[in-house]
């Protein structure tokens, strides 16, 4: 009877523990049926006055491409990113280390650039540690990024940027209210910092397995970006 006992509490503790949450990105990004490869492309808005004169209207000068190449365990390995500022990318490949169940160290493959994540208690991105800048997050009950604080400083600036996110019911986020403050060392006496609020709406079409593939973002009651994603399961 005895070791019955002791042997269903130790079924019930392994099943607890099994629930414990490990790292991935799949989370945050709020993707599910475990998918291998995202494909995101997103265009700026084509009929916005400032798009019209900095990129002339060209369609390939507006568009930015994201690449996210996951692992079994759901870790972004490799990722390939397009700017609107760069008409060609680049692939980076993500190598992972840790010593510690709540520091991860990543290097990023180029530069000898690499950041540290790290856990809260629940194995989930609490903040994260550049070169020059810090992430932190707040998340909800449900584990979700409720607040996101970014500081950096630069050679002749500096960034203290606020967002603030809402969710709907499908974990994707249809509000974000960012505020930027940036300052700048050579015109600090002149400007003081100031800052700058953005307010961005989304909507969202979805595949089976609820994962969006196509994003619109709305500001100031105008469409700003759609974005499309291709995903690999």
């Amino acid at each position: 009877m005895r070791t019955l006992l002791t042997i269903l509490f130790l079924t019930v503790i392994s099943s607890f523990s099994g629930q414990v949450n490990k790292y991935n990105d799949w989370f945050d990004f709020n993707l599910k049926g475990k998918p291998k490869q995202v494909t995101e492309v997103t265009i700026f808005s084509l009929t916005d006055n400032t798009s019209k004169e900095l990129f002339d209207n060209s369609v390939n000068k507006v568009t930015t491409k994201d690449v996210y190449c996951f692992d079994s365990l759901g870790i972004i390995e490799k990722e390939f990113h397009k700017s609107i500022l760069y008409l060609t990318g680049r692939w980076i490949i993500n190598k992972y280390s840790s010593n510690n169940d709540s520091i991860i160290e990543v290097s990023h493959g180029y530069h000898g650039y690499f950041t540290k994540k790290y856990l809260d208690h629940n194995k989930y991105l609490m903040s994260e540690i550049g070169e020059q800048d810090t992430t932190k997050f707040i998340r909800d009950l449900n584990h979700r990024v409720i607040k996101k604080t970014i500081r950096g400083y630069y050679t002749d600036s500096g960034v203290n940027d606020t967002t603030l996110y809402e969710y709907n019911e499908n974990g994707d986020v249809i509000i974000e209210n960012e505020y930027q403050k940036h300052s700048f060392a050579s015109f600090q006496s002149e400007s003081p910092d100031t800052t700058i609020h953005y307010t961005y709406h989304y909507r969202y079409v979805y595949d089976a397995k609820n994962n969006w593939i196509v994003k619109v973002c709305i500001a100031n009651d105008s469409i700003s970006t759609i974005t499309q994603r291709e995903i690999v399961y």
